[in-house]
């Protein structure tokens, strides 16, 4: 499982560890920002499969804002 790791937010653009840059280069993602927390999920043509995983989990994140999110994407 990975270990959580530290980047910094800096005038809006998030600076990711060396390591984890090389990884998601070039990725599209979206952003779901929560109470106290940011998820990046990587962006994929199936956004179904992306919403029905996030509504099932723990439920840290409201139903209405995941789907505020998806449409946002979706309008971009």
């Amino acid at each position: 499982m990975p270990q959580p790791t530290k980047g910094k937010i800096r005038n809006g653009t998030l600076i990711l560890p060396r390591a984890i840059r090389k990884q998601w280069r070039d990725k599209e993602v979206v952003l779901i920002p929560g109470k106290g927390t940011l998820i990046v999920q990587a962006l994929d043509a199936a956004w179904e499969r992306y919403e029905e995983k996030l509504r099932t989990g723990k439920g840290a994140i409201e139903t209405r804002t995941i789907s505020e999110a998806s449409r946002a994407a979706k309008r971009r």
